[in-house]
């Protein structure tokens, strides 16, 4: 073993020590070369995980991944070329073309540093923008010493179910329940934080990423989908997603989502825009009602969270009276009704949790907009929902919201008679 002090002289701290170890920049006694070493902290038992992080870095190795130059026979220290600086440095002073640039770069450097190592099965678990530096005018990829192994290799565990891990706002989701089950969408989530970060200058806080105004918004917005599945599949993915926003010629939102809704409709792309522009009232209630029922199911069997997210926000910017989302209360009509067929649509797809959480918001807009044909055309739904666990669903949304009432007036214009024997009880 060669203590680090006999072999090194430290010349000042780079980054935040952590529990186990710490980052210097170096003068390499042997040969006076400038280095970047990694040294276990004084008592750290850091021998094993130093093995993992070493084998990972050498797993991954490529022109985009952080090179080791050398390391301690005992595991003590390892030594780098030395990065000129961090991304965390690199937006200040930047204008908005040009952080959107160092964005674009950034994650083409990552995908190119990972796409074997994730295609092999491992995660690095820890992107973030201290993680990602400058070394010869190039973005690369450090600090693997939390990496998932190959599923059926780890002989080192690092982690454990429940409890943080990764660091906090770049983490997804899932490496805060089981870390160790956590796939590659775990890093395209961080990416997508990072890309956010860059573009707004917004650090993430946990599990909730800022979606940016401009180009990357819908890229942004698809990477850092809480559940894993529903994120887009790869960095690489990701990277085309950006890379067609920049060249892409479609003027305002309202024209692009024009061009998604002609024939033939990608619904994960209208599900993935929808979603990132899910604030925005003039664009959801002109634009979206133009969506055919047929479109509606489709979205339902593709991504029935997604839509249900952008029912609910539908139905919250209705319910706001000073407002109703922008609309005259001429113009309610046709959003109430669109977001009544997604209700129908949820319920019969059997998607029962997501459908009452949206039924919740869609009753209190329904009751404070009062438009008599979508009054009507609630009670006859519900008069014709002829299955139990259904009809069991609305009614639980209804006597959770605060329009318990509207509901059972809207049943009680309808003189037909209920077909489920759950909501027949309901209503006697």
């Amino acid at each position: 073993m060669t203590n680090p002090a006999d072999r090194f002289e430290v010349l000042e701290t780079l980054g935040q020590p952590t529990e186990h170890a710490i980052v210097g920049r170096a003068r390499d006694k042997s040969t006076d070369e400038v280095v970047a070493v990694k040294m276990a902290r004084a008592g750290a038992i850091i021998q094993r995980r130093f093995s993992r992080e070493v084998s990972d870095m050498r797993s991954a190795a490529g022109p985009y991944v952080m090179p080791i130059l050398e390391v301690d026979t005992d595991l003590e220290w390892y030594s780098m070329p030395l990065a000129s600086h961090e991304l965390t440095t690199a937006r200040d002073g930047l204008g908005q073309e040009q952080l959107e640039q160092l964005a674009l770069d950034v994650v083409r450097s990552v995908a190119e540093a990972l796409r074997d190592f994730h295609a092999g099965g491992q995660v690095h678990r820890d992107l973030k923008p201290s993680n990602i530096l400058c070394l010869e005018g190039r973005w690369v990829v450090t600090d693997f010493g939390i990496a998932r192994n190959r599923p059926g290799h780890t002989t080192t565990p690092l982690t454990k179910t429940g409890g943080p891990f990764g660091t906090m706002g770049w983490a997804a989701p899932e490496l805060h329940d089981d870390a160790h089950l956590a796939g590659p969408a775990a890093d395209v989530y961080s990416v997508g934080a990072i890309v956010s970060w860059i573009v707004t200058g917004i650090h993430p806080a946990v599990v909730r990423v800022a979606a940016p105004d401009g180009a990357f918004r819908t890229a942004v917005t698809r990477a850092t989908r809480n559940e894993a599945s529903r994120r887009t599949a790869t960095v690489d993915a990701m990277l085309a997603e950006m890379d067609k926003a920049l060249t892409r010629e479609g003027g305002p939102p309202s024209a692009q989502l024009e061009q998604i809704l002609a024939s033939p409709v990608d619904i994960g792309e209208l599900s993935g825009f929808a979603l990132a522009h899910r604030d925005n009232p003039t664009l959801l209630f002109e634009g979206l009602p133009e969506l055919s029922v047929q479109g509606i199911a489709e979205w339902v069997r593709a991504d029935a969270d997604g839509l249900g997210i952008v029912l609910s926000r539908m139905s919250e910017l209705l319910q706001d009276e000073s407002t109703r989302g922008g609309l005259r209360q001429a113009e309610l009509r046709s959003p109430l009704m669109w977001i009544l067929d997604g209700l129908r649509q949820l319920v019969h797809r059997n998607q029962q949790e997501i459908a009452e959480h949206v039924a919740i918001a869609f009753f209190e807009a329904a009751e404070g907009c009062d438009q008599f044909p979508v009054n009507d055309a609630i009670g006859k739904w519900l008069k014709a929902v002829d299955d139990d666990k259904s009809a069991e669903t609305i009614i639980r949304a209804a006597e959770v919201s605060t329009a318990e009432a509207y509901v059972r007036q809207c049943l009680e214009r309808d003189w037909s008679d209920p077909q489920s024997r759950a909501l027949r009880r309901w209503v006697t």
